[in-house]
């Protein structure tokens, strides 16, 4: 994984990073993909939500992101959206976890 750009939307600074999809859980994304964190620098100010550090080069995440079509990339949730891996078996952990919770998805009903 490593930064590859910043970009403001809405006046407020956005880190873009390139990274390699090592499983996908919900959705089709393999490969290189662009992941996007709301946050970053203007000038040397570095400008976070609700103190929601950057993510690491190098370092191992599941991320929860949605896809924005425009920039045809992904955003993550702010503050929760990036779970750091620590080990082979925290990943398999994740990994089983989320694609449990996946397959049982009840979908938010908005006529409520």
């Amino acid at each position: 994984m490593k930064q590859n750009g910043t970009k403001s939307l809405d006046g407020f600074p956005e880190t873009q990073f390139k990274v390699e999809v090592y499983e996908n859980v919900k959705g089709k994304f393999n490969g290189i993909v662009i992941v996007n964190q709301q946050g970053g620098y203007q000038g040397d100010e570095l400008v976070l939500i609700e103190n929601d550090q950057l993510v690491n080069e190098g370092q191992s995440y599941l991320f929860v992101t949605k896809h924005l079509k425009e920039e045809n990339w992904n955003t993550l949730v702010p503050v929760y959206g990036d779970i750091l891996i620590d080990n082979e078996e925290a990943k398999k952990e994740l990994i089983d976890k989320f694609t449990t919770a996946y397959k049982n998805e009840i979908p938010f009903n908005m006529s409520r």
